[in-house]
């Protein structure tokens, strides 16, 4: 499975349990019903600006696109990234400031009993 299609598939979960209508999306963008098909069948690439429009609009993080990413999905080849360092990337994005503060913290700690 793709990013694409897993944000597709997310972004269809979230407006379905708040109970918007592909329409309310497409009103809220400014867009055709059409281009939310196309994002939630991942047909089209979601870009950040719509991504962070569409968090705020279903009062979701933008995290929450991501959530429950599996560990074989497709990385497209400009990121390099792994599943697995994109999730762990996605679980620190998802910690308050102090929190991802307090971690920085801590791995300098190990850092220097190596």
């Amino acid at each position: 499975m793709s990013i694409e299609r897993h944000v597709g598939k997310q972004l269809r979960s979230l407006r379905q349990s708040r109970g918007k209508s592909q329409s309310d999306l497409a009103g809220h963008l400014g867009v055709d019903v059409r281009q939310i098909e196309d994002y939630e069948q991942s047909r089209k690439r979601i870009n950040s600006t719509v991504l962070y429009s569409l968090s705020e609009y279903l009062g979701v993080s933008i995290i929450s696109f991501f959530a429950d990413l599996p560990n074989d999905v497709e990385q497209p080849k400009e990121n390099g990234l792994s599943a697995e360092r994109t999730n762990t990337l996605m679980d620190f994005m998802g910690l308050s400031p102090q929190q991802r503060a307090a971690m920085r913290q801590l791995l300098k700690h190990q850092e220097g009993d190596e």
